[in-house]
């Protein structure tokens, strides 16, 4: 367990030894996730994820997302295991049983938006002049864009550098790990 809680923690916090090999043994320094690299090995590890197949590209499951989200931004619930922080999700109203129809599809950035605005209790914003920016928006999701507004405005979520949101683009590790790195920051006020 506290193995657990320091891996938890230093998801957001520290720096490790092997984050370092990781970042020189890629070419990061054109990377937008660069400052994300020891979080994406946190993450890795919360995972339970030993191979090289986890890769900052790689996509994640909606189940696996929520166990990240719920077991990073609330500390009373780190020992809960993926079926738990799901059922806690449920519980607090992050995810809604009609939304859920598969835990093991893969999240969408879109789904990503929805479900860290709820779990920040992000107030609803339909007229932020954010839009205007996001050059997908005409064929963004209608019950998706007060979510994606919400984590644009509180610097959570970006889009693409084509000015795309991406909403139905399946989020990857690394998308993910920024999202859940920036949420945490949120709440603590760094």
């Amino acid at each position: 367990m506290k193995k657990f809680i320091s891996v938890l923690l230093s998801l957001i916090i520290s720096i490790s030894s092997e984050s370092v090999i990781f970042a020189e043994n890629l070419n990061v320094d054109d990377v937008w996730y660069k400052e994300y690299i020891e979080d994406i090995l946190n993450v890795k590890d919360l995972l339970n994820d030993e191979s090289d197949i986890l890769t900052p590209e790689s996509t994640i499951t909606q189940a696996e997302f929520i166990y990240l989200a719920v077991n990073v931004l609330y500390k009373n619930t780190s020992n809960m295991n993926i079926e738990e922080a799901n059922d806690y999700a449920k519980e607090k109203g992050y995810i809604l049983d009609e939304e859920v129809t598969d835990n093991n599809k893969l999240i969408t950035r879109q789904r990503v938006a929805i479900i860290i605005s709820r779990m920040l209790g992000l107030e609803m914003s339909e007229t932020l002049n954010i839009s205007y920016n996001i050059t997908d928006w005409e064929t963004t999701c209608p019950k998706c864009k007060p979510y994606i507004l919400n984590c644009y405005a509180n610097g959570i979520m970006s889009g693409y550098p084509d000015g795309s949101f991406g909403g139905r683009y399946n989020a990857t590790l690394t998308e993910v790990t920024a999202v859940l790195s920036r949420a945490w920051r949120l709440i603590h006020e760094i």
